[in-house]
């Protein structure tokens, strides 16, 4: 009896002892596979080292997904748990200072713009978590710093990139990809989406460069006071009436015009210039004018001379000293029909010899 209770008491004992084994292990097999995970995340998270760099952008390394390496966050004093993605600043620069159509800038300190915008951005949000889903950006206080349609925009456009296939980026729009290049694949947005975010919204609050005369006409340059802009613009109203009809000078005016447009030179120097440029091509145009009138005076004076020989023309008339030919048998026909011969069988008859014979002999 004792030894059956004994050896129940004991089986038991060893069921329970392999069942808290059993879950001991798995809640340790559970934590690592956590902890794992949550390493594993914050590799993802932190930016790659320099030495991983596979080009340069902007003066820094760019890793081979497009984020920029460490030296960027280390000279711009940005934590490397934020990892910037490079594409959307390249399109910015090749925009605002290589294209000569839309530039603003003639150089841009990358370095004091980021830092610039990264202390502006730690001020407004303080301490953030690092994964957000859709729905908690979406509830984050911006104090409208960031427009709250941000993020629903970037996960309509990834909508309609695979119904209609659009490119990732464009240099008018930028990288319409950018926030979504901040998202994982559980569906998470890394809390660096939220300072491209608010950088992307606040360009002109945070680019610190020098701009050329199309930015300082914009406001762009925070040296220039609005008294001096206002100046400025109407000083152009006043002195932009250049026009002509020659296509070659048009497009040489044109041309400097978007020179001097695009110069970093001071208010008083561009005013200078800009008049100088205006004069010398107005003068080009009065050189135009006298070749101009002889032009149309040679073009006058051919039309008169056509018009002229239109008025004497007159056809010249054919006159034939030779006598007209007549079909004998026509004539015998004609006479017989003037003198009313009602006699139908000899029309029959002589129908009949002119469809046979092609020829009417009277005389036979």
């Amino acid at each position: 009896m004792i030894n059956s209770i004994y050896s129940s008491s004991y089986a038991n004992f060893e069921g329970v002892s392999k069942n808290v084994y059993k879950s001991k292990n798995l809640s340790s097999l559970q934590k690592a596979n956590e902890l794992f995970k949550t390493a594993k995340s914050s590799n993802l998270n932190l930016v790659k080292d320099k030495s991983e760099a596979v080009s340069k952008l902007l003066g820094y390394g760019v890793d081979s997904e497009g984020f920029f390496t460490s030296d960027f966050n280390e000279n711009t004093g940005i934590p490397k748990s934020f990892k910037i993605h490079s594409k959307e600043f390249e399109l910015f620069e090749a925009r605002e200072v290589n294209l000569i159509l839309t530039a603003d800038y003639t150089s841009i300190d990358w370095t004091e713009s980021f830092t610039k915008a990264y202390k502006a951005f730690e001020e407004l949000m303080g301490n953030l978590t690092q994964k957000y889903t859709h729905e908690q950006l979406n509830n984050l206080d911006f104090k409208g710093a960031i427009h709250n349609e941000f993020f629903d925009n970037a996960i309509d456009f990834q909508k309609r990139q695979e119904l209609y296939n659009l490119p990732d980026y464009d240099i008018s729009f930028g990288d319409m990809k950018a926030i979504l290049r901040y998202k994982d694949e559980d569906g998470f947005f890394d809390k660096s989406a939220l300072f491209h975010a608010y950088f992307k919204s606040n360009y002109n609050d945070f680019i610190v460069g020098e701009t050329n005369i199309r930015g300082k006409l914009a406001g762009l340059d925070k040296n220039i006071s609005e008294e001096k802009i206002r100046d400025l613009r109407n000083f152009l109203k006043e002195n932009s009436d250049f026009d002509t009809n020659d296509s070659k000078l048009l497009a040489q005016y044109q041309k400097k015009e978007l020179e001097l447009m695009n110069s970093n030179l001071s208010i008083e120097e561009f005013k200078k210039q800009w008049l100088e440029l205006n004069e010398e091509m107005k003068a080009k145009v009065q050189n135009l004018k006298p070749a101009q009138t002889q032009t149309d005076t040679n073009s006058n004076k051919q039309s008169k001379e056509t018009q002229d020989i239109k008025k004497t023309f007159k056809p010249i008339q054919a006159k034939s000293s030779n006598q007209t030919y007549k079909d004998q048998s026509l004539s015998v026909l004609q006479k017989l029909l003037e003198d009313k011969f009602d006699d139908l069988n000899l029309l029959k008859i002589l129908f009949e010899n002119l469809q046979e014979d092609k020829k009417l002999d009277i005389r036979a």
